[in-house]
């Protein structure tokens, strides 16, 4: 454990080796019970992005920390550069450990089995539909057979847990993966994730040039928190999202996408499924602040952000917010087959996606076997959140 006289020679230590390590610390809360669990935020190492993801992760921690009940907050994560423990100490995170060797899949997972009932987990970093969920780097990752290890603490999951893995395709592997071996809602992308700020306009778009429409990004979040924030390195107005177009990069060009960070049921009922979807959509920054449940009209606004893109076109955000809210209040229901995907919408259930891997270019590819234009997964997700929600009222 690192104390805050020995903060400033492990940062320079760990900054003069350039040595792999890891870290694990707990931010506290005043209203942490943990009898509800633990609250797992996993950040791998951004690299090219640098502390982005460390920073989207603090945020999250934030949100937890900012509702009228939630269990301990702990954030495990690779150490990014010189800056990280003292980022950590400035944010005010507590019991800090320092793991100074590689950060691998199976030393992540041995530090679950030592956290007691987990409540939730969020996961935040680069991600290979193929390849795995970057952790120390490209080479280690956090691989399948390290997700299909997590049957062995299936049993520290509670009644209400729940799993995001959010970066890049995360969906089309890991997600279902994890959800079988955890037999918890397991939600993954099947795109891009990319980095979101808070705008002036009360609404989160990507953060690079020419993504956002004119006008400044906010240092301090009055929007998401009952009790604002001050985004001090950006921790507080910053998070991760897909978005809505077809992967496109170094790993290939996929075919199809699912717009928005799909959940995985496994053997979960589809009633209790619906209801843990639910109650992890409430403990996301969003568009609306809220100390235990929202009102139904801050429900609505909150699955608007969810759902629809974050586009600069005001009128095509407008359009799709309010088709969500028609939706939601009964006024007018969305067609079966609606989707805000610019190409193929993968076809799916609760339970899985029509998908294959394609290795017939010489690299491998992830591609979905539906018919195309035939897919209902996006108003049944819908739906599955709208039902749990009433469930918990």
């Amino acid at each position: 454990m690192i104390s805050k006289f020995l903060l400033p020679m492990a940062t320079a230590l760990l900054a003069s080796t350039a040595q792999a390590a890891y870290f694990q610390a707990d931010l506290p809360a005043a209203n942490a019970n943990a009898a509800i669990g633990t609250q797992l935020i996993i950040a791998g190492k951004g690299l090219e992005v640098g502390d982005q993801w460390l920073r989207a992760a603090h945020t999250q921690a934030l949100l937890f920390k900012d509702k009228s009940s939630s269990g301990p907050i702990r954030v495990i994560g690779a150490i990014e550069n010189s800056r990280t423990l003292s980022m950590l100490a400035n944010w005010g995170y507590k019991n800090v450990k320092v793991f100074e060797q590689t950060f691998t899949g199976s030393r992540l997972n041995d530090l679950f089995k030592k956290t007691g009932r987990i409540a939730s987990m969020d996961w935040i970093g680069h991600n290979g539909a193929v390849l795995g969920f970057v952790l120390e780097d490209y080479s280690n990752r956090y691989f399948l057979d390290d997700a299909r290890a997590l049957s062995s603490i299936a049993g520290q999951m509670t009644a209400d847990s729940y799993v995001r893995v959010m970066g890049c395709n995360t969906g089309w592997n890991l997600a279902p993966a994890m959800a079988k071996a955890l037999r918890v809602p397991v939600a993954g992308t099947f795109t891009f994730a990319d980095i979101q700020k808070l705008h002036e306009t009360k609404e989160w778009f990507y953060h690079d040039e020419g993504r956002y429409p004119g006008g400044k990004f906010l240092k301090r979040n009055e929007l998401s928190y009952v009790t604002p924030i001050n985004c001090e390195a950006d921790g507080g107005c910053l998070r991760l999202k897909p978005v809505h177009i077809a992967y496109q990069g170094k790993h290939g060009n996929y075919g199809g996408t699912v717009p928005f960070i799909k959940y995985f049921c496994g053997d979960v009922g589809s009633a209790d499924c619906s209801r843990r979807m639910a109650i992890s959509l409430l403990q996301f920054a969003s568009t609306a602040s809220f100390a235990s449940l929202p009102t139904e009209a801050q429900f609505q606004e909150i699955l608007a952000d969810h759902f629809c893109p974050g586009v600069k076109d005001m009128a095509k955000r407008q359009a799709c917010r309010q088709s969500i809210r028609d939706h939601v209040s009964g006024n007018r229901s969305l067609a079966k087959t609606f989707t805000t995907s610019s190409g193929h919408t993968l076809s799916c259930t609760m339970k899985s996606c029509e998908v294959k891997m394609d290795c017939s270019g010489g690299s491998c590819i992830m591609v979905g076997t539906g018919k195309p234009g035939t897919s209902t997964i996006f108003v049944d997700e819908l739906n599955a959140y709208i039902q749990g929600f009433r469930s918990l009222r």
